[in-house]
């Protein structure tokens, strides 16, 4: 999916997991947290019962992803949450 993308939405992708457009200079593995701490990118799954949309959490690089039924379901999921941008930030 992420593949398809223009280097535009993939560094809005970045931006909306990590809080960065750009990776690291010296490279994806040294993505820090907010509190300056290595953090790796991870994706975790979630049950669609617990999250309909992707959740991102740019203190520790992650989304939560959840377990969409086919591939369309997953793409369009990531389009409506990077559209929106950061009015789908919340605290919880």
């Amino acid at each position: 999916m992420v593949r398809a993308w223009s280097p535009e939405r993939r560094a809005q992708l970045l931006q909306w997991t990590t809080g960065h457009a750009r990776v690291p200079v010296q490279g994806f593995s040294h993505l820090m947290g907010r509190d300056g701490v290595l953090r790796k990118f991870t994706l975790t799954s979630l049950e669609l019962s617990q999250a309909v949309y992707p959740r991102a959490h740019t203190c520790f690089n992650r989304i939560d992803v959840p377990l969409y039924r086919t591939k369309d379901e997953l793409v369009a999921g990531f389009e409506f949450v990077l559209e929106l941008g950061d009015q789908t930030f919340t605290m919880d």
